[in-house]
């Protein structure tokens, strides 16, 4: 009962949350002319829950990433996570807090990364096939993989 009703009050507090811009001023800035350009995609494969340590891309010795390692990527091996939930760590990797100041109410009164790249004019999609967004994607496009 208890957590219901703690439930229910987070819930109420999340609706007269107003959310506020950020990178307003962000922009796609190219050398070439549309003309001379080749289609860009860049895709971001959030693992959240994978421990780094045994990452192979990140220096582990035993082959856990052998499709990756084929392919021309970037690994980011700097990271670290706000959380050990999906519902805290994820909101957190697209916002502009870093671990010691990110809070769920602060992501949510906050536009985010993705927000960001859209207002850009970045061509940005949601695809998921694990527990969902956790809100970062609410404002684009999504798609559910298992649905």
């Amino acid at each position: 009962v208890g957590s219901a009703a703690s439930f229910l009050v987070d819930q109420s507090r999340e609706q007269s949350i107003i959310l506020q811009p950020i990178g307003s001023d962000a922009e796609v800035a190219d050398a070439l002319p549309s003309a001379d350009r080749r289609p860009r995609v860049t895709i971001v494969v959030v693992g959240e829950t994978a421990r780094a340590q045994n990452f192979q891309l990140g220096g582990y010795a035993r082959e856990t990433n052998s499709e990756l390692k084929r392919r021309d990527i970037i690994y980011f091996k700097d990271t670290s996570s706000c959380g050990t939930a999906t519902a805290v760590s994820v909101p957190c990797m697209f916002s502009v807090y870093g671990r010691k100041d990110y809070s769920h109410a602060k992501a949510l009164a906050t536009e985010n990364l993705v927000d960001v790249l859209r207002r850009a004019g970045i061509k940005t999609e949601w695809w998921d096939n694990n527990t969902g967004d956790k809100h970062v994607a609410d404002r684009i496009k999504k798609t559910d993989l298992f649905k």
